[in-house]
């Protein structure tokens, strides 16, 4: 159960509203009970036509209980739902920060686990208080009461109460519980499943739709799977609701045959036949969240375990990092590293070394670990041996968070994101508009952004699907020139311009980089001269 105690340990902070929540959703079903149970005592009192002064001492407890009803829902409602949304947001922080350090490396290969845990996990766990704690607090502090009060009037009654509570609260949720527990992990193996293939066909959209492959049936099937198995689980909740209002029936009727019983032999007034098994019957109220209370915690428990599987992925070195480092220099020294993705080695041996203010160019075939170098310096992968030495630091002792302060990149696949221009870059840095619009000057990107509708305010589509390639690549060349930072880290920038941009935009790369070091990875061998040293990965170059 560590998926549970996570969450109950992000729950402890806010343990005093929780059971604030829980005494005022008792109190709201309480009132509800005292307000049926009023209005029956009401109504058969005034079948007997007694004094008017009778009546009038029942009608204002039936209205006390009908306005505090409404009082302790609404506030009953403002402390839980402020409790849930803190514990969601503090559950999004912990996953996030959790997952920070881990990308992409760590969960490369788990893109629809993630897509499974932030859109379905984390918006199923954020009802567990609701659901999985709040309901059998509510339920134990109404049987504690309603026990009491029913064994004033019909002491069988309370057994009966007892027996249903048992029936409804522990008995029936368990067992169906069980039942569920391996429908529910099947329909969330089917939900990753349509997860992983509704990635896969948005991510591949126009290479599968015209090529007619069988993406678009896996992405079919995968959600008839999922389907299956939640109908599944809905028809085993619609048999427990049929049990559930059949034990609210014999509660009903027995209760009633009881208080008959005691009224025949004299032990209880007449007045009260109706009321004591109406009160019975609505104190069931607060044991019917009970079945589902406990079916969220076994989904609980599965989408937890899922997510703790994921965090926990061990690497070396992460979240103790904590030096933060003090480089006077940006040279960086590789000495026998060695990395391979799962079997595949991909660098074997690799020495080289990179004196401050130096730019290399690094070329060499697919597979050679030209991105690999990249992704080792950037700390989104840890190499299996061997040292990576920024100016006689090791890397490994530096969060990855320092590391990305220190080190500018622009990838082949440019990450833009649905908002504005301005928006777009200003996330890199602080920075005025005018610093934009010499970013975007030096880009090349001036001209076409000054015939935008809106300029700096025009608004991307997500990934910038509204912008040409060429233009998306030199909207990230201009977030780097707002960056101020001793490294930069370059892959195939220059990829999609026209021989006439690209050498004007290379040359303002140069000026930019100057005392700077550089790492540009390109496949372009005209670009070679403009660089200090060629590193040839192809050849082995040590």
């Amino acid at each position: 159960m560590e998926g549970i105690r996570q969450l109950l340990t992000l729950m402890k902070p806010y343990r005093v509203q929780i059971l604030l929540a829980g005494i005022l959703g008792s109190c709201t079903i309480l009132c509800s009970i005292g307000l049926l149970g009023a209005s029956a005592v009401l109504i058969s009192k005034a079948a007997i036509v007694p004094a008017m002064l009778e009546l009038m001492t029942l009608v204002a407890l039936v209205r006390f209980f009908g306005m505090f009803r409404a009082v302790f829902r609404y506030t009953e409602r403002l402390v839980s739902h402020d409790v849930t949304l803190k514990v969601l947001a503090d559950l999004r922080s912990w996953y996030y920060g959790k997952l920070l350090p881990l990308l992409p490396g760590a969960v490369g290969n788990k893109g629809a686990k993630l897509f499974q845990h932030i859109l379905a996990d984390i918006e199923l766990l954020q009802y567990f208080y609701l659901r999985a704690v709040a309901a059998p607090l509510i339920c134990v502090i109404v049987l504690l009461v309603m026990s009491g009060i029913l064994y004033l009037f019909v002491p069988a009654a309370t057994w009966i109460l007892l027996a249903a509570f048992v029936l409804e609260g522990i008995l029936f949720p368990i067992l169906f519980g069980i039942w569920q527990k391996k429908s529910t992990r099947a329909e969330q193996e089917a939900q990753e499943v349509f997860y992983r293939s509704a990635n896969d066909f948005l991510l591949g959209f126009d290479a599968v739709w015209f090529a007619k492959n069988n993406t678009v049936d896996a992405v079919k099937q995968a959600r008839k799977t999922m389907f299956h198995h939640q109908q599944k689980v809905r028809r085993m909740d619609t048999l427990l609701q049929g049990l559930n209002n059949l034990t609210g029936l014999c509660v009903l009727v027995g209760s009633l045959y009881f208080a008959a019983v005691a009224v025949n032999h004299g032990a209880l007034a007449g007045v009260y036949l109706v009321m004591v098994p109406l009160m019975a019957w609505s104190a069931l109220e607060a044991v019917q969240p009970m079945p589902l209370a406990v079916r969220y915690v076994f989904e609980s428990e599965i989408a937890m375990k899922e997510m703790l599987d994921v965090v926990h992925t061990p690497i070396k070195g992460r979240e103790d990092q904590c030096e933060t480092p003090s480089w006077q220099q940006s040279g960086i020294v590789f000495e026998h590293v060695a990395f391979a993705y799962g079997e595949m080695p991909i660098l074997e041996d690799f020495s080289c070394t990179v004196a401050p203010g130096e730019h290399v160019a690094i070329i060499g075939g697919i597979g050679s670990g030209k991105s690999t170098i990249l992704n080792l310096l950037l700390g989104f992968y840890r190499q299996q041996a061997g040292n990576i030495i920024i100016d006689s630091i090791d890397i490994n002792d530096v969060n990855i968070t320092q590391l990305g302060r220190h080190m500018a990149v622009v990838r082949q696949d440019v990450a833009l994101f649905s908002g504005s221009i301005r928006e777009n870059l200003s996330y890199v840095a602080a920075c005025t508009d005018e610093d934009l619009w010499e970013a975007l000057k030096k880009a090349e990107l001036y001209d076409f952004v000054q015939q935008l509708p809106g300029q700096l305010d025009y608004m991307l589509l997500e990934s910038g699907s509204n912008l040409s390639g060429g233009q998306k690549k030199r909207l990230a060349l201009a977030q780097l020139f707002l960056q101020d930072k001793p490294i930069v880290l370059l892959d195939e920038v220059l990829e999609g311009l026209d021989e006439k941009n690209a050498m004007a935009i290379l040359q303002t790369i140069k000026t930019y980089c100057k005392d700077r070091t550089v790492l540009y990875i390109t496949h372009d061998i005209s670009v070679l001269p403009y660089f200090d040293r060629v590193l040839d990965l192809s050849k082995d170059i040590h």
